[in-house]
């Protein structure tokens, strides 16, 4: 393992560098909290959630004017094919 000229090669007894050692006990003293990380995570999913529903169920009243129009239209037309029967009471 090279070293550069700043940083010291000094060997611990475990055999690490000091700047390896000081990586190790970094990484072990952050504690975490799990109930923090238990609500970002619920916090994430939460928005994740609304941008989809934005996106779905996010629309202008112009928008939802014209679906209300097209489906009346389709309505409309579809009751025009319609054939009249004769009900089970009416005589022949």
């Amino acid at each position: 393992m090279q070293h550069s000229l700043n940083q010291a090669a000094i060997k611990t007894p475990d055999g690490n560098s000091s700047g390896e050692q000081d990586k190790l006990i970094n990484a072990m003293t952050e504690i975490t909290n799990l109930n923090k990380f238990r609500k970002g995570k619920k916090r994430a999913d939460k928005q994740r959630q609304a941008a989809e529903n934005r996106v779905s169920h996010g629309r202008t009243k112009v928008e939802k004017a014209l679906d209300q129009t097209e489906k009346q239209g389709e309505a409309s037309k579809l009751d025009g094919h319609k054939l009249d029967q004769p009900g089970p009471n009416s005589s022949k």
